[in-house]
């Protein structure tokens, strides 16, 4: 799956709402704040990857009464990522970390 049509970019942002808040452990709203962009660079619109994110969140999670952050999310792509993303200067950047503005232009949309 990708993220080229608004239609499956619906899809997507619905598919990863169910999936955190089925967590058995609270998270960041991936789908607020613009958060959904740096979910779709670090999987690619992906369903598979977006699993094994969340596998690798909720594996190195040490409390599970704590709320899963955004960095943990960043610390686990770095774990789990196929293929470094780079920016314009050729620095490899981390969606969960990188300048809003950068996912949105490595994405397309600005």
């Amino acid at each position: 799956m990708s993220c080229a049509t608004p239609a499956e970019k619906e899809y997507f942002e619905n598919y990863v709402q169910i999936y955190t808040t089925s967590m058995p452990v609270r998270s960041v709203d991936l789908t607020s704040h613009d958060r959904i962009y740096r979910v779709e660079l670090a999987t690619g619109g992906n369903l598979r990857r977006l699993s094994s994110l969340a596998q690798q969140v909720l594996m190195d999670v040490e409390d599970e009464k704590k709320q899963i952050t955004l960095n943990d999310y960043a610390d686990a792509y770095e774990l789990i990522r196929e293929r470094p993303i780079f920016n314009q200067r050729g620095d490899v950047v981390n969606p969960f970390t990188v300048d809003l503005g950068v996912v949105k232009r490595l994405l397309g949309y600005a």
